[in-house]
């Protein structure tokens, strides 16, 4: 109960603050900030996603998650109403050559932040469309918990 009050003051707080039109999720926050469960002492912030070049239907999504707590989390899977599929991607060289890869899960160590960045880990959004003029658009994660949790990302301008 108190986690949903202080939830929905801080959603309060920031709508009153932002010039954001979008509607938004009962479990979603509008400036892509939330504290989730294992998952409950893990923030994500500086949130963002890039939509596709012209011409494209790829775009990525990255941010940085904050394990506060004494236990290991671990986000297994990432959706979006804007893009057919989601997954969660790193990028590797292997003998001088860069590629990215999907990966099965990204790990949140108790006590320490992992930063989701381009060129770094990230969430490739396949099929994706974001309309013109579009500012933000949901993400849900979900943890190995089985918790799930929506935010609000900003899309960023290429």
């Amino acid at each position: 109960m108190t986690r949903l009050l202080l939830v929905t003051t801080a959603a309060l707080i920031v709508a009153a603050c932002s010039d954001a039109k979008t509607a938004l999720p009962d479990d979603a926050t509008p400036d892509a900030t939330i504290t989730a469960s294992a998952s409950s002492a893990v923030t994500i912030s500086d949130a963002y996603m890039l939509p596709p070049l012209i011409g494209r239907n790829v775009g990525a999504a990255f941010f940085v998650a904050t394990n506060d707590g004494v236990t290991d989390a671990r986000i297994i899977s990432a959706s979006s109403p804007v893009a057919d599929t989601v997954e969660l991607h790193t990028h590797t060289m292997t003998d001088g050559v860069m590629a990215m890869r999907e990966v099965d899960g990204i790990d949140i160590p108790a006590g320490g932040s992992v930063v989701l960045e381009p060129g770094s880990l990230h969430l490739m959004m396949f099929g994706m469309a974001v309309a013109e003029g579009q500012t933000d658009a949901p993400v849900t994660l979900t943890y190995a918990d089985g918790e799930t949790v929506t935010l609000i990302v900003p899309v960023r301008s290429r």
